[in-house]
């Protein structure tokens, strides 16, 4: 990832003055959103869900996943990740705490009250980084949090401990 600079804003929608994230390559932009529309099977590479509303995350989170051996699949909210949930089994959730419609906190609760969900590990992703945020995610059932802005040297190394059973 030589030469990759992404910034991230820790409030959705404020930016800073100056403060952009650099366009994606188009061929990378294609790319994403045909897989977010396909179903892939991939031997031998955990799958990944990401529940995460902003674009730019998910695009984020799929260049640094996939070149570490990851499949990932995208959902922007709660229907949509109750949705994809019925015809696949990841073996971890990526969950922005702030979703439209129901927040992450809730969709975590619910998935950890059904079967098959209830043993999959919901990882918090937010920019929220307080204590409260922490304790409330665990107390949800997260098996772990990770701060935004999300540190993509990291995040493999993390995604392998958690599923390792190496966790917060």
């Amino acid at each position: 990832m030589r030469g990759l600079h992404i910034q991230a804003d820790r409030h959705p929608g404020v930016r800073e003055p100056g403060a952009r994230l650099p366009p994606a390559p188009s061929a990378l932009r294609r790319r994403a959103k045909d897989r977010c529309h396909t179903k892939r099977h991939v031997s031998g590479q955990p799958l990944i869900l990401v529940v995460e509303d902003n674009s730019s995350n998910q695009l984020l989170v799929r260049a640094v996943l996939e070149p570490a051996g990851y499949q990932v699949e995208v959902a922007s909210t709660a229907s949509q990740a109750l949705d994809r949930l019925k015809t696949m089994t990841p073996a971890m959730i990526l969950m922005d705490l702030e979703l439209p419609g129901k927040d992450g906190l809730s969709l975590t609760r619910l998935l950890k009250s059904m079967s098959p969900t209830t043993t999959i590990p919901v990882v918090a992703m937010t920019a929220h980084t307080s204590l409260q945020s922490r304790a409330d995610a665990l107390a949800a059932g997260c098996a772990a949090f990770i701060s935004k802005p999300i540190d993509i040297h990291a995040l493999p190394g993390r995604i392998a401990g958690i599923l390792a059973g190496h966790h917060d």
